[in-house]
């Protein structure tokens, strides 16, 4: 069973952006603090600082590595991890919070967005049926004429001029322009 946290705190450092060793998979992490603050004697202190180690992969890398600086009120969420290696002889452990998402904390300042850009479909079948899609819009429309509808056998109304023409796509993927 995974531990799903939420915490917020400021980014404690530089955010660190490498790839991967076995897969390329790009990784971005960075330590987060959080620092209470406390009522002692009647003031307010600081508490104590707790650490947490963020691990960022994929899309979320690039975007931490390019959004985040040091400093910067942030929300983190995520699995909750334990990072347990052997040095010396010596074993030791590391709490890690593997983010789902990160965001910066808008209760403390503010942020601008900027969506990322998209890959084009790779998909052969998209590719071919944006041609298709292409084709049937580019053709012209003769407004006078009816159509007959290839699974019904029905005649369609004229399609008035100026409006787009009836596109039909069955569960196959072909596509029948109508109109």
């Amino acid at each position: 069973m995974d531990a799903y946290v939420q915490l917020t705190g400021n980014v404690g450092g530089a955010v660190e952006f490498r790839t991967g060793r076995l897969n390329a998979v790009p990784i971005a992490s960075f330590r987060l603090a959080h620092t209470p603050r406390i009522r002692r004697n009647g003031e307010w202190v600081d508490g104590p600082t707790t650490w947490i180690s963020v691990t960022c992969f994929r899309a979320l890398a690039e975007n931490v590595a390019a959004s985040l600086h040091r400093g910067q009120p942030v929300l983190v969420a995520g699995r909750l991890r334990t990072n347990v290696w052997e040095k010396d002889g010596v074993t030791y452990e590391r709490l890690m919070l593997e983010a789902m998402t990160v965001g910066h904390d808008l209760s403390r300042g503010t942020a601008s967005f900027t969506k990322t850009a998209t890959e084009s479909p790779t998909d052969e079948r998209a590719d071919s049926l944006g041609e298709i899609l292409h084709q049937v819009e580019s053709q012209p429309i003769d407004s006078g004429a009816d159509a007959d509808d290839p699974e019904s056998g029905e005649s369609i109304a004229e399609n008035p001029a100026g409006q787009d023409p009836w596109v039909r796509i069955d569960a196959d993927g072909v596509v029948a322009g109508v109109g």
